[in-house]
């Protein structure tokens, strides 16, 4: 969030951070709503963040969790981000 702040101001900073955490707070309900990103790797599933989708969550849903992998911008590549782990 630092980079958001420096970049764009506090403004911003708060807007994304309440689209971020309704979207967590959304997937604790709804663990099944990202899309299935099987080709990425076994189990991911990625739910675009906000009313303009710029930034997408991609995580796991485990027994007695959802395991957030990664949160990236749209134009980020995915395939070699998520495999970074």
């Amino acid at each position: 969030m630092l980079h958001t702040v420096q970049r764009w101001g506090a403004t911003q900073r708060a807007r994304y951070k309440t689209n971020i955490d309704a979207t967590f707070a959304l997937l604790l309900e709804h663990p099944s709503i990202g899309a299935s990103r099987e080709g990425l790797l076994p189990g991911i599933r990625a739910k675009p963040i906000g009313p303009r989708g710029q930034h997408i969550v991609y995580y796991r849903v485990e027994p007695a969790a959802i395991r957030i992998l990664r949160v990236m911008h749209v134009k980020m590549d995915a395939t070699g981000e998520l495999f970074d782990e």
